[in-house]
């Protein structure tokens, strides 16, 4: 058995990154939306900073000095992240939010190869997801755009 520093094959925060551009990449892909896989996009875009700057604590009282660090607050900047976090942070927590979320149905069950994973089967599997009216994948899209220019792809040789 061997160690990782990640999580089971996941070892760094740039496999976990990585994972979450496919993962994004096959929702969008498809034809028919899986929330499980929603919701590992959701936590994994919200969370990959802690994985670039474990340990540092995410508040006012203590600035960033490491560029990981400089890096995960400057995340905060986009609105984007914003709404993720909040979002995020609402299926952790199921509080209130701020923003109004939609789920757009239209598919056939027969278009759903994961039968077992439709939560409602009067709507039947969802097609979309929507923050405000937005797609969250546009959304996420920009979160992933961030990570990889700002931090994945600094310097030509890392990309």
């Amino acid at each position: 058995m061997t160690a990782c520093s990640g999580i089971f094959d996941i070892n760094s925060d740039e496999a976990f990154f990585h994972s979450l551009q496919r993962t994004a990449s096959k929702l969008r892909l498809s034809k028919v939306k899986n929330t499980n896989e929603l919701l590992y996009l959701l936590m994994g875009v919200n969370h990959l900073r802690d994985w670039i700057a474990p340990g540092f604590r995410w508040d006012k009282q203590k600035p960033p000095q490491k560029p990981e660090e400089i890096f995960g607050v400057s995340i905060f900047g986009i609105a984007e992240f914003k709404v993720v976090n909040a979002v995020c942070n609402r299926s952790k927590h199921m509080g209130d939010i701020q923003y109004q979320l939609e789920t757009e149905y239209g598919a056939k069950l027969d278009d759903y190869p994961e039968i077992d994973s439709v939560h409602d089967f009067d709507n039947g599997p969802p097609v979309n997801y929507y923050v405000e009216g937005r797609n969250l994948l546009d959304i996420i899209d920009v979160i992933l755009n961030y990570y990889e220019t700002n931090w994945y792809c600094r310097s030509e040789s890392n990309c």
